[in-house]
């Protein structure tokens, strides 16, 4: 396997060691081609050139370069475009006119110049192979790794299966497929914890695997490789759920594609005194309540997860609105919402009981603390 390199010698402040060999070669060719226009100087837009070399790195192997071209381009002035001219075989030591499409052979007083042009090529090609071959290396190990992890993984859930006495411990093949022994269908695995397991699909028709019960694995509708066990897809004191379920056709999503609504806090109605509302142990009215609190004690309610996006479409009179206040507390676009998993908010008939206020043309809605502030008494 050979993969191509590239030198460059346009960048005029940071000359490459190579410059001033490349640069006489490029004389030579000239003087012997096209005298007329032999130039002084490696120009970005008049007369660039840069070298080509390929790399062959396949382990245990001698590195070893069998190519290595100069290519001399040339631009007009007052356009950026250029043209190759000349390409320079430094192995077999030809001239490629592309202009005329005549090779000849390079002069004998550029002999010297192209060894040493060799020599330092073919030294770099010496440290981009170890280079490669040690990428090469570490692939191989990690890909290997995460083999014998998997494999490990899956022979876990088949101890997992025997410990609910749904498989017989004994009847476990050494050489463990990379499907459910009970119902033959593909593992999933958990993106969090990577323990695969089994995983059913009720709405593409699809029977319930007795095996599901092991972990009870759940996966995101819109995207396939968010599949979380039940132990992963719970939050946390710092995040929400990582799935919830729409509390409308049920179907489960990633917290951050559900609209929350994070939970009133207190003081925020012009009428209200500082600190009165404090949110009930009773759970909230509406919404699929997060597992985790996130220090929200003094809130209406912890954050509730509310409806998918579909869902939605067809309930924007259903109590599930968003303010159009851009100082509403229910404004949750701050980086410490969305590290908590809360990326699409609204607001839910228990943080706005008086329904808020609607605009003349029902375009532009406020809730009912925004709409109470003296600043958004006439909606627009």
């Amino acid at each position: 396997m050979a993969e191509w390199k590239h030198i460059s010698f346009s960048d005029e402040i940071d000359k490459h060691p190579l410059h001033s060999p490349i640069l006489e070669i490029m004389r030579v060719v000239y003087r012997q081609h096209d005298p007329d226009h032999e130039p002084f100087e490696i120009d970005q837009w008049r007369s660039c050139s840069s070298l080509l070399y390929n790399v062959h790195c396949m382990p245990y192997t001698e590195p070893r370069t069998d190519n290595l071209e100069l290519y001399i381009r040339e631009g007009r002035p007052g356009s950026r475009d250029t043209k190759t001219h000349f390409v320079v075989d430094f192995m077999a030591r030809k001239v490629h006119d592309k202009y005329s499409d005549d090779w000849s052979d390079l002069p004998a007083d550029a002999g010297e110049l192209v060894d040493k042009v060799v020599a330092v090529v073919k030294e770099c090609a010496n440290k981009d192979r170890a280079a490669l071959a040690k990428l090469h290396l570490e692939h191989d190990e990690r890909e290997k790794k995460a083999q014998m992890d998997h494999k490990n993984e899956v022979e876990a859930f088949c101890g997992r299966l025997a410990d609910l006495r749904l498989l017989d411990i004994d009847n476990i093949p050494l050489d463990v497929p990379d499907e459910c022994p009970l119902c033959k269908r593909p593992l999933t695995t958990c993106a969090a914890c990577h323990r695969v397991c089994c995983w059913s699909d009720p709405l593409a028709g699809l029977d319930i695997c007795s095996g599901w019960d092991a972990d009870e694995m759940e996966r995101c509708m819109e995207h396939a490789d968010h599949a979380y066990c039940r132990h992963c897809r719970k939050g946390t004191e710092d995040r929400v759920d990582r799935l919830v379920q729409c509390e409308v056709c049920d179907v489960w999503h990633c917290s951050e594609d559900l609209s929350w609504c994070i939970g009133r806090p207190p003081g925020t109605s012009p009428t209200e005194p500082e600190a009165v509302v404090a949110h009930s142990d009773e759970p909230p009215s509406g919404g699929r309540r997060s597992s985790v609190l996130l220090k929200t004690q003094h809130r209406q309610h912890p954050p509730k997860a509310m409806v998918c996006a579909k869902c939605l479409e067809k309930r924007q009179e259903a109590g599930w609105k968003t303010c159009h206040s851009a100082s509403c507390w229910s404004n949750a676009s701050d980086y410490k919402w969305r590290a908590r998993g809360i990326q699409h908010t609204r607001i839910c008939d228990e943080c706005s009981p008086d329904g808020g206020q609607w605009c003349e043309n029902h375009r532009n809605w406020l809730c009912d603390d925004c709409a109470a502030k003296p600043s958004h008494s006439n909606v627009e």
